[in-house]
């Protein structure tokens, strides 16, 4: 209590240059932190994804990205007059791995109608994601979006990501989190 009191009369006491100098401290203390939240904010509001990713109705707007064998895909270009799939995933994704080979018997089954697979692995080097596909015998066709700039334009901020589109580039369904094989086959069979 007595050491508390003391620092209290020195603070009354203090010389006026010491007093203006705890004052501009705290000022510059004060605008850095504003500055701090504000930069902040800025970064927090303008860095989640694209601001209008694709929507449902609206036509899938093209990318192109490289596959395993190192060939550039551009999507939808490339598939015209298809229904596609597209479905962003990372390897430890639990969904992603159970669901992929479900994905694939579909692909397998239906690729002769018109169907198309699309898996773009998010973020990861293609390493991993080859090594993924081969323990899962995936035989759609895998794309690699190592610095995660088309994830980020598609809106995708979570995996499994998937994006329907019919056979005139039309986004018909997406579809965030798991969807299970029979869901997804239907709405690939309402399309075909």
């Amino acid at each position: 209590m007595k050491r508390f009191a003391v620092r209290y009369r020195d603070q009354d006491n203090c010389a006026p240059h010491n007093c203006n100098q705890g004052m501009e401290r705290y000022r510059i203390f004060l605008s850095v932190c504003v500055l701090c939240f504000l930069l902040t904010a800025v970064f927090a509001l303008s860095g989640c994804g694209q601001k209008n990713p694709p929507a449902v109705g609206k036509v899938l707007p093209k990318f192109t990205l490289s596959d395993l064998k190192g060939d550039k895909i551009t999507v939808p270009d490339d598939f015209t007059g298809k229904v596609i799939v597209v479905r962003f995933w990372v390897d430890w994704c639990k969904s992603c791995a159970i669901e992929m080979p479900m994905v694939d018997a579909a692909y397998n089954k239906y690729k002769d109608k018109g169907l198309v697979v699309i898996a773009v692995n998010v973020g990861q080097q293609k390493d991993i994601a080859e090594a993924f596909v081969t323990k899962l015998k995936l035989s759609y066709p895998i794309l690699l979006d190592t610095n995660s700039a088309i994830s980020k334009r598609y809106g995708v901020k979570a995996v499994p990501f998937t994006f329907i589109i019919d056979r005139k580039g039309i986004i018909r369904k997406r579809i965030l989190g798991e969807a299970g094989n029979e869901t997804i086959e239907k709405i690939i069979q309402d399309l075909l």
